[in-house]
């Protein structure tokens, strides 16, 4: 089940930010699938796999405590938010 609430895009957040511009978000990799995350909010958004090559210099070990992480984390479906894909209007 995912939540929907406002998650920003514009040219320096091509794939998201959380509605707190001062909170620090980041990806986490879980194989080759990549996830936006911010701590503070305790919110994920999924972003798309094999986008970025950082994940081939993981290990499973890495995956598995990224996942472990997440799970603790509401996801927010992105396609749904009032700001639609990568800013576009819907």
């Amino acid at each position: 089940m995912t939540d929907t609430e406002a998650v920003l895009f514009d040219d320096d957040n091509y794939f998201g930010h959380c509605a707190v511009l001062e909170h620090q978000n980041y990806y986490l990799n879980v194989g080759r699938g990549h996830w936006m995350v911010c701590d503070k909010c305790r919110i994920k958004w999924f972003i798309g796999a094999n986008l970025f090559s950082s994940w081939r210099y993981q290990n499973e070990d890495i995956w598995i405590a990224n996942e472990k992480k997440l799970r603790k984390y509401r996801e927010i479906d992105i396609r749904t938010t009032s700001a639609g894909k990568h800013g576009a209007p819907d």
